[in-house]
């Protein structure tokens, strides 16, 4: 079911590895799979094919490390993660 959402979400974006990479954790929802394919599709012009794979893998790791602070930490370390409300960490 995961694959088939990753599929869905960001097969148009990342490899087949990738995509088996993201299917195989357990505690990743198809809300953050969709956020983070959102997040990397809105950055596609900036970020070249090769790295998109590991752009998505970085920020799903780091969501599931940290939650959204990790993307703030993000942010401030001087990372793109498209739009997001500084008080609250909730990219869009």
């Amino acid at each position: 079911e995961r694959a088939r959402i990753a599929r869905d979400h960001a097969g148009d974006l990342v490899d087949e590895a990738t995509i088996t990479r993201i299917a195989s954790a357990e505690a990743l929802s198809p809300a953050v799979i969709a956020r983070v394919a959102s997040v990397v599709g809105a950055l596609r012009k900036e970020l070249p094919a090769e790295r998109r794979g590991s752009a998505m893998e970085l920020l799903i790791n780091d969501l599931l490390k940290h939650g959204a602070r990790g993307l703030l930490a993000l942010r401030n370390a001087g990372g793109a993660t498209f739009a997001q409300d500084q008080a609250s960490s909730v990219v869009w």
